[in-house]
């Protein structure tokens, strides 16, 4: 067993994600971010693009309920 320790806040690709910038059907500004799948760093880029766009949720769900994670209830 081999037991390794980072930083978790380390970035995980020192390369930027290209960006896109489009329009949704309402007219409304998007922001996309692109991955290369023949890439060698793909694992990377993949990764980097998920958290970023995870961390963007998490913040949109503390500016609506004050709550990072939120559990919808169905009924």
């Amino acid at each position: 067993m081999k037991v390794v320790v980072r930083d978790l806040k380390a970035k995980t690709s020192s390369k930027k994600l290209p960006v896109k910038r489009v329009r949704d059907d309402e007219g409304r500004r998007r922001t996309l971010l692109t991955v290369d799948a023949d890439s060698r760093s793909f694992g990377q880029d993949f990764q980097a693009a998920f958290a970023r766009s995870v961390r963007k949720a998490r913040r949109d769900n503390k500016k609506i309920t004050g709550r990072t994670d939120v559990v919808v209830v169905k009924s």
